[in-house]
């Protein structure tokens, strides 16, 4: 949820160009213009995403291709598609692409290749991270750790950076290879089905089972108390499974258990589209934005800040104060001992 917080500060834009506002306003996404820590903002930003990441990287398979179609792909061996795979990574989704961009004269350069460049490169990593979070794959969390840590500094997230730095100091310094197990396989994230890919973080099944408990136990309140919680969390999974076995025998919810994307190829194809149209994916030599819309690369700029080495002193500064080991009393009334 950080990452694309993190993403639509980095690319949300402006109407006129081609980041994510544009996007918002051509799918009629009124809601998500404004980052909210409520309602269904999370789960609307991340389809949103996913159809944004989408549509640009067909309109590279077609650019960088050179077809008129998708379908033409077809013809071609699936040694040409990875080659051509591998090509779009390279050329389209990579620091590597970047850097070529910058090092070309100011009148061979394209700004709004390099944005979608950037674009690429950034959300690749946080659809390896949403994949990665889903299949349980822990150890790919835990390499990108880095990468999450300097995007979290170059964006200014400075408290998601420092428990990145916090996670790693205990990883690789100074945690025991017991506590560093567990904390892989017990603290990071759950699957309460047992299916493949339906992991997902423990905070979020924490939140889940409380919403569920709400839900199951209305006399309670709108305001679970943690010590009830603990009491009752033994039967959540009983209660789950006999909530599932009632609905499938009596079919008592009137919708499904299921959430569908019957938009997602009509919002995909409208948004390839207008990139077409525009001709944004393709270069042109001496292409340039106003100052105002240049987005700033987050990754780039933390690796910056970290090197100068303010950032880990200002974190080794805050673990590693001297603190008082003492206990005051007097201070205290008799009647508040």
């Amino acid at each position: 949820m950080a990452f694309a917080n993190s993403l639509h500060k980095q690319y949300l834009g402006t109407s006129k160009s081609r980041g994510l506002k544009q996007a918002f306003q051509l799918l009629e996404k009124k809601g998500l213009t404004k980052v909210l820590t409520k309602g269904p903002f999370f789960h609307d930003l991340d389809e949103a995403l996913h159809h944004v990441a989408e549509a640009h990287f067909r309109e590279d398979w077609l650019v960088l291709g050179q077809v008129e179609s998708l379908a033409d792909l077809r013809k071609q061996s699936p040694k040409q598609l990875v080659d051509l795979a591998e090509k779009i990574v390279r050329r389209r989704a990579s620091s590597e692409a970047l850097d070529n961009m910058d090092s070309r004269p100011a009148n061979q350069r394209d700004d709004q290749v390099r944005h979608l460049i950037m674009w690429n490169r950034d959300i690749l990593q946080y659809i390896a991270l949403d994949n990665a979070i889903r299949n349980g794959d822990v150890g790919l969390m835990e390499d990108m750790l880095p990468h999450l840590f300097f995007r979290f500094v170059g964006g200014g997230n400075n408290k998601y950076a420092g428990e990145i730095m916090e996670t790693l100091q205990g990883l690789h310094r100074e945690w025991s290879p017991e506590v560093k197990k567990f904390v892989r396989h017990h603290c990071w994230v759950m699957n309460l089905s047992g299916k493949p890919g339906m992991f997902c973080g423990i905070d979020k099944v924490q939140e889940h089972n409380i919403k569920e408990v709400k839900v199951t136990y209305r006399s309670e309140g709108p305001n679970i108390k943690w010590e009830y919680l603990k009491k009752l969390h033994p039967a959540i999974t009983t209660i789950r499974t006999t909530a599932t076995h009632i609905e499938k025998d009596f079919g008592t919810l009137s919708r499904g258990a299921k959430h569908t994307k019957p938009s997602k190829e009509k919002d995909v194809t409208k948004l390839q589209k207008s990139y077409r149209i525009s001709g944004y994916h393709n270069y042109k030599a001496g292409r340039r934005v106003k100052t105002k819309a240049l987005i700033p690369d987050y990754a780039t700029l933390g690796a910056i800040k970290v090197q100068t080495g303010k950032v880990l002193q200002r974190w080794n500064d805050l673990r590693s104060f001297e603190r008082s080991t003492t206990e005051i009393w007097e201070h205290l009334l008799d009647d508040e001992i």
